[in-house]
């Protein structure tokens, strides 16, 4: 018999093995939820159908003796153990379920790299909860996977299949090119599909939104997979787009008038001052670090994820697609500006600082006519300089908008960020790599951005009903937020609706913390929006769109928020 194919562990992978730490399993969420009842048989051998045609879900790290330096991954014929878990009952606790899923971890070393729940018989319908862990997909090729498990269980065998990334017995190796997620992106979820780039326009002048409407740009990990957001939330690869933290700009120049007006100074203060100021003209050898989001962490220092839910319906994710056309940005550029204001104003509330603030937005490389096609990851980190404190809300999406075109347009760093430069050395043998990895764990804990945006996009193959189970009525996206970010928002339309996923750390975090921060985040999204609508309204109030009022219902109408643990 002859023995499974095995492929090299690409840098990011091991940067995705080696930052993951005890108590923060590096796995990607996702939940699904129906109005009525799956066949859990039929569900069973549909989630088999998809696991053959994603060799990822299959594979496995061998064991490798410490001197060598890439570990390798082996696609088994099938997984040793059922993927999928079936809990019964109307008692079922949502929350509990998802935190037991999401505190246990996945071992590398035993397929699959998947894990599923289904949870059945619950009053409001049945819920399936799925984890993958990062080394392995990406955010965008996790929800690949899922759409092929739900295109099997509706019979469409041949939908399940997709562009395999990891070689198996019949299947070629795995794409060289797999960048750094994070949570995983391209798309502004809801739209009705992907509008041309925006960056084919320019990018817009430092005061003004670009001149006409939205482009497909990624967001969240979320990311996830093939490396996404190192799990440590080491820095992302690439500078931030926008340059300096904000006011960096300013101080540089007047630090450099001051330098030159003192070139000869007579006295021993004057010479002083002229030294201090000529070092701060000097550019920085490291990038300012980001601010933390202020803490209310859980009582008795309890670890783990929580979730905080947040949707809009048809009528109000419509609203917002059109508001963010029509300020000439598109939903991803909203939902970073609101994102950005959410934390200043959180930060303010608590007496804590508020710049620079930096969020990392992954962007999907995958073809656009693939977007979620194969295994591994093909996403890469960029990030974001928010300029929120002291703005109003007009000013910071215009400032938002012009900074993704032109990280959407910068070239990608190194693959996994920096950590990878160590940790995914393929000169250094992967024992002494497993020695310096908590050194990188700690220096990246120092420079990883605030927060993550994670935009999964519109998922426009995802049916609106399984047979025999009713419509889709709720599908959510969760990037991993490992600490010191201990929070990330994993955004996706779906069916016309929007999921934005609020994921934190219960070290930063509780659950009355989370749902009051995500009351921010919506009335953030909900003011900008309406910002946008009333520019729109002023500039031409006979073509007002029809349903734009939908707006004026609150967004917290459709948001569910975890109860208290």
């Amino acid at each position: 018999m002859t023995a499974p194919a095995s492929t090299r562990f690409t840098a990011v992978d091991e940067t995705a093995d080696l930052m993951e730490r005890r108590g923060e399993p590096n796995l990607i969420y996702l939940e699904l939820a129906v109005a009525g009842r799956l066949d859990p048989d039929r569900l069973r051998a549909a989630v088999h159908t998809a696991f053959a045609a994603h060799p990822a879900t299959r594979s496995r790290r061998l064991p490798a003796p410490p001197w060598r330096p890439r570990s390798r991954w082996q696609v088994e014929p099938q997984p040793a153990t059922d993927p999928l878990t079936v809990r019964t009952g109307p008692a079922l606790d949502l929350d509990t379920e998802r935190r037991a899923l999401l505190d246990q971890p996945l071992d590398l070393r035993q397929p699959p790299l998947l894990r599923l729940r289904l949870l059945h018989g619950t009053p409001e319908g049945d819920h399936l909860l799925l984890v993958a862990h990062h080394a392995g997909f990406d955010g965008m090729g996790f929800v690949g996977v899922l759409l092929a498990i739900c295109a099997a269980y509706n019979g469409a065998e041949e939908a399940a299949k997709g562009t395999a990334g990891r070689g198996g017995p019949a299947d070629g190796a795995a794409p060289a090119g797999a960048a750094s997620d994070g949570g995983v992106v391209d798309g502004a979820a809801c739209r009705g599909g992907a509008e041309r780039d925006r960056a084919a326009r320019g990018v817009p002048g430092s005061g003004e939104p670009p001149a006409s409407g939205g482009r497909d740009v990624g967001a969240v990990d979320g990311g996830a997979g093939r490396g996404g957001a190192v799990p440590d939330g080491a820095v992302p690869g690439g500078a931030a787009p926008g340059g300096a933290a904000p006011g960096g700009a300013g101080r540089q120049e007047v630090a450099g008038y001051e330098a030159g007006r003192r070139a000869y100074p007579s006295r021993p203060d004057a010479r002083r001052r002229a030294a201090e100021a000529a070092a701060a003209a000097r550019p920085a050898l490291l990038p300012p670090r980001p601010v933390r989001v202020a803490r209310e962490p859980a009582a008795g220092r309890r670890r783990g994820y929580g979730l905080a839910p947040l949707g809009f319906d048809v009528g109000q994710a419509a609203a917002l697609a059109r508001a963010a056309k029509a300020a000439g940005v598109t939903l991803n550029d909203l939902l970073l500006a609101a994102l950005g204001l959410a934390v200043t104003r959180w930060n303010a509330l608590h007496s804590r600082p508020v710049e620079p603030l930096r969020i990392t937005m992954p962007v999907n490389t995958r073809d656009p006519r693939a977007r979620h096609l194969g295994d591994g990851n093909h996403s890469r980190l960029t990030s974001i300089d928010i300029d929120a404190a002291g703005r109003d809300a007009r000013t910071a999406l215009a400032a938002v908008a012009a900074r993704t075109v032109q990280a959407k347009g910068a070239p990608a760093g190194p693959q996994g960020g920096p950590a990878a430069v160590v940790l995914g050395a393929p000169w250094l043998p992967r024992g002494l790599r497993r020695v310096l990895a908590p050194c990188v764990r700690f220096a990246a804990r120092s420079f990883a951005d605030t927060t993550m945006l994670s935009n999964l996009g519109p998922l426009t193959e995802l049916p609106r009903a399984l047979s025999g189970a009713g419509e889709i009525t709720e599908l959510w996206a969760a990037a991993p937020a490992p600490m010191p970010r201990g929070l990330s928002v994993t955004a996706l339309g779906a069916n016309g609706r929007l999921h934005l996923m609020i994921r934190h750390r219960f070290e930063a975090l509780d659950a009355p913390a989370a749902a009051a921060f995500t009351e921010l985040f919506a009335d953030a999204v909900h003011e900008l929006a309406e910002l946008a609508a009333s520019e729109e309204a002023a500039a031409a109030p006979a073509c007002r769109p029809a349903g734009a009022d939908a707006l004026a219902a609150p967004a917290a109408a459709s948001r569910r928020t975890e109860g208290n643990p």
